[in-house]
């Protein structure tokens, strides 16, 4: 059966054709859709109740991933973890869930699991300024002064 969630290498949803999709996934997917553009326009609680909505029909790692995202910007920081934990259960290679989950530690103050995470996203992502700023933010935190120097010198 075709995946009826493809992304494409940036993560995101690519096109797919929807003829093996049955209803649920089709409707998964118009609520996926929706839920994106509520959380592009600053919505994210309509983005997090369409996104849960889609879940509970079908269920994919990238619904998972930009729910918790959604949860991260409502600062509802166990909820974004336990969906970036979800996403990367289903799909280990999804590197934006573990710069997620890192961003979620950090906020935590859990600052070792936060360089871990982090650092998994950059070794796939060295492009992500965001992602070495907070790497320097768990260094500095555990008074790692030149790491975190190093850090901000990419």
């Amino acid at each position: 059966m075709l995946n009826a969630f493809a992304n494409n290498s940036a993560g995101n949803l690519g096109p797919v054709q929807q003829v093996n999709m049955n209803s649920d996934q089709k409707k998964a997917r118009e609520l996926y859709n929706s839920a994106s553009r509520k959380s592009s326009d600053g919505d994210q609680d309509g983005a997090i109740a369409d996104f849960t909505k889609a879940l509970n029909l079908y269920k994919t790692p990238l619904a998972f991933l930009r729910r918790g995202y959604a949860e991260l910007v409502k600062e509802d920081y166990d909820n974004a973890l336990n969906d970036m934990n979800e996403a990367l259960k289903m799909d280990p290679k999804l590197e934006k869930a573990y710069f997620g989950r890192g961003i979620c530690h950090f906020e935590q103050q859990n600052f070792k699991t936060a360089e871990e995470d982090i650092n998994k996203f950059v070794e796939k992502d060295k492009t992500t300024p965001m992602a070495y700023n907070y790497l320097a933010g768990c260094r500095f935190m555990q008074k790692d002064f030149q790491g975190a120097w190093k850090t901000t010198r990419w």
